[in-house]
């Protein structure tokens, strides 16, 4: 957690990030990290909360399925407490109470796996797979600049 939190702080003096306006947000169960690193989890996102040009999503302690019965765990705290009536769930209400309410565009999945582990069952719909044979922590800027024209080059239809 040392190493993590190290890395949260490089994050948050790293000038590209400011200077490319990128958001950093954490998604998943955070509250099982430590106080300290949660605390550096929230600093970061709130300091990056108004930059636009770009996002960079942290899935930590997260599982597709997980996040998906925790959006059910919501709604039903919300029609307990009359703050949404059954008839009125539908798509939007339900992707409202997710993790995070975007489509995702482009998921990068290291480590040689040729699978999304449930990775954003929701949200990565009509997303973009780029596969990678390296690890994370191997994974480098140039690995960055390769999947992003990978990226570029692609025909993206949403299922049509």
């Amino acid at each position: 957690m040392n190493l993590f939190e190290e890395e949260l702080e490089n994050i948050k003096h790293n000038k590209e990030i400011h200077e490319n306006k990128v958001r950093i947000r954490f998604l998943g169960r955070t509250w099982m990290f430590p106080k300290e690193v949660q605390e550096k989890m929230k600093q970061l996102e709130k300091l990056t909360k108004n930059y636009k040009n770009y996002e960079v999503n942290f899935a930590m302690a997260y599982g597709g399925r997980t996040e998906l019965v925790d959006a059910a765990k919501k709604i039903g705290r919300l029609i307990r407490e009359k703050k949404l009536d059954p008839k009125d769930i539908d798509e939007n209400v339900f992707a409202k109470n997710l993790y995070l309410n975007d489509e995702v565009d482009f998921v990068i999945r290291t480590s040689g796996e040729k699978r999304t582990s449930g990775f954003m069952l929701w949200q990565s719909s009509y997303a973009e797979l780029y596969f990678c044979n390296k690890h994370w922590p191997e994974f480098t800027k140039k690995d960055l600049t390769d999947a992003l024209k990978s990226y570029k080059k692609r025909d993206r239809r949403f299922g049509k």
